[in-house]
């Protein structure tokens, strides 16, 4: 017999789905769908998750549950305001004069 485990595992099966595709209702039928495919069932904790469970009417009469939001109740934090950016010093860019200055200069002297 090869084990519920590798059963699912090997065939890459939903458990859930499978079990709701087959129409089983219980683990006692569960455990006859798996003799017949010579499968050894799991112990009834590991899947009594898995079946359908039965609709409870809700009361009408019963007050409803309030859940309040954790999010709601904490207190906002500012966003931090975005860092100026850091620049390291840069060399001018030379505007043209000291050249002209330097030519003008030169030929005044001779």
């Amino acid at each position: 017999m090869v084990s519920w485990k590798f059963f699912i595992g090997r065939r890459k099966i939903n458990p859930r789905a499978w079990i709701n595709a087959g129409g089983i209702k219980t683990y006692a039928a569960l455990v006859k769908q798996l003799a017949e495919i010579g499968v050894s069932p799991p112990n009834e904790e590991e899947v009594s998750d898995l079946f359908v469970p039965k609709k409870v009417e809700a009361d009408p009469f019963a007050a409803p549950d309030i859940k309040v939001a954790a999010a709601a109740t904490a207190p906002k934090k500012a966003k931090a305001k975005p860092r100026a950016k850091v620049t390291t010093a840069t060399k001018k860019k030379s505007t043209g004069r000291k050249s002209a200055d330097v030519q003008s200069n030169a030929g005044s002297s001779s």
